[in-house]
């Protein structure tokens, strides 16, 4: 083995000019062949109501976790029980979320906007009602 051991800057500029044709080639051929992403108006409200469901189940969860800054208050969802830990909470609403997408996406086209709409016409009063009683959002 030898005692030197600097690698020649050299090398360097001699591996990018080798490689620079191949990356030319995979952006052609990636370039070339993909199709253009072309949404239309019901997926577009689709994924707008899937993002206000999953973000109403995201200020839901927050508020539940302030509850125990509340002692008087209590959770009602009978799964979560009164006095939910913190992971419970976390995990409840994480497959609450992941739920409603998978099920948005298992529906016919059709019928996608329903499960968005359903879960926002419980989240939005849920969530009004949290706020009314001093409920707030901690991070």
């Amino acid at each position: 083995m030898r005692g030197d051991s600097k690698v020649p800057t050299r090398s360097f500029a001699t591996l990018i000019s080798r490689l620079r044709p191949s990356v030319l080639l995979i952006g052609l051929l990636i370039g070339g062949f993909s199709t253009p992403a072309r949404a239309d108006a019901e997926t577009t409200a689709t994924v707008a109501l899937l993002a206000a469901s999953e973000l109403s189940l995201g200020i839901d969860m927050l508020q539940t976790l302030n509850i125990r800054w509340h002692p008087a208050s209590w959770e009602t969802n009978p799964i979560l029980g009164r006095h939910p830990s913190d992971v419970a909470v976390i995990n409840y609403f994480a497959v609450a979320m992941v739920g409603t997408a998978l099920v948005t996406y298992a529906l016919p086209k059709n019928w996608r906007m329903l499960a968005p709409i359903l879960v926002l016409a419980v989240q939005v009063p849920m969530i009004a009602r949290n706020a009314s009683y001093g409920l707030q959002i901690r991070f």
